[in-house]
């Protein structure tokens, strides 16, 4: 199983927890998969921010001294 394919299950694991724990008794797998879309590339953005600002601290660091 590649790393993808494994971080993507769990996600689908995830979705289908949060829908369960507010109510869903079941979901298509279509509805299923576009909402684990979602939240890959919400994680993904959340990521990637969070690593642009970690660098822009460093950079302040190296200016500041």
């Amino acid at each position: 199983m590649s790393p993808t394919s494994y971080s993507r299950t769990l996600l689908k694991i995830s979705v289908a927890q949060i829908l369960q724990t507010i109510g869903f008794q079941s979901a298509q797998s279509t509805a299923l998969d576009i909402l684990v879309e979602i939240l890959e590339r919400y994680i993904m953005l959340i990521s990637k921010t969070t690593h642009d600002f970690a660098e822009l601290g460093n950079i302040n660091c190296f200016f500041k001294k």
